[in-house]
């Protein structure tokens, strides 16, 4: 018998109809950062990346906005051997900062913390529950900072879906992330939504 308020955004481009590969992956973003669960639309919702997207350069100054690309999720077991994501305990994560659409990397020694969100399934997002660790890599001769979270739990036949935050970005900075999906079967499958206890004032 409780009304409560709900906000809609309607008519946003989502046809699979124009090519049956493409995945849409919807967060809503409140204050600037994610406060919410990851919601999941495609055919077949699996990321799958086998090629990553390079540097050609470096950022001048600091930017304000600033692109998370997800660039690796390896997934193996507790030996730490390559395994198929169904049979995967754990996961490295590699991730890469780009001026906002751009391929402009930021320098290596770059004070920004990239840290992981993730929910599992439709789940609420979670923060952690460690902070990456800077490292470097080489494109054509120039070096590049990367930042590395190894040895992340999961479940085989779990669902789950990471991004990337950072700090320090300023009053007036932002991130996007990109949104990696990661399960044998990920597809959001939420028939009965649970309506809320309370209302807060």
């Amino acid at each position: 018998g409780a009304n409560f308020p709900s906000l809609e955004f309607n008519d946003i481009r989502a046809d699979l109809s124009v090519n049956s590969t493409s995945k849409f992956r919807f967060v809503d973003i409140t204050s600037g950062s994610p406060a919410s669960n990851v919601w999941v639309h495609a055919a077949d919702p699996r990321t799958i990346y086998p090629s990553p997207v390079e540097p050609n350069g470096y950022v001048t100054g600091t930017p304000t906005q600033l692109d998370a690309r997800i660039q690796i999720v390896y997934p193996h077991d507790n030996q730490g051997n390559l395994v198929s994501v169904d049979k995967a305990t754990k996961v490295n994560l590699a991730v890469d900062l780009f001026q906002h659409g751009t391929r402009l990397s930021v320098p290596v020694g770059s004070i920004y913390a990239p840290q992981l969100m993730w929910t599992q399934g439709n789940g609420d997002i979670q923060t952690g529950p460690t902070a990456s660790q800077q490292t470097t890599y080489s494109v054509a001769g120039s070096v590049y900072p990367r930042w590395v979270l190894n040895d992340l739990p999961v479940q085989g036949d779990g669902q789950y879906n990471f991004m990337f935050q950072l700090a320090p970005m300023g009053s007036d900075g932002f991130a996007f992330s990109t949104i990696w999906t990661h399960g044998a079967s990920p597809l959001t499958l939420l028939p009965n939504p649970v309506a809320p206890a309370s209302c807060i004032s």
